[in-house]
């Protein structure tokens, strides 16, 4: 997964976490207590459940 950050201000973004949201509220990925680079990016692997039960659409809803 890969983000950027096009604002001014990379200092400016403190901790996040990203979820992936899904019709049935299960939790399919969680990245919690992470932070940007002094770039502004945050690169990592991430496992993601694309189980049946977990994924019914065919998009990604992630919240940041």
């Amino acid at each position: 997964m890969n983000l950027n950050y096009l604002g001014g201000k990379v200092e400016s973004v403190g901790d996040f976490g990203i979820n992936l949201d899904t019709p049935n509220n299960q939790n399919g990925i969680a990245v919690r207590d992470t932070r940007l680079d002094k770039e502004g990016k945050f690169k990592e692997k991430v496992k993601l459940d694309a189980s049946e039960g977990i994924m019914k659409s065919k998009h990604l809803i992630l919240t940041v």
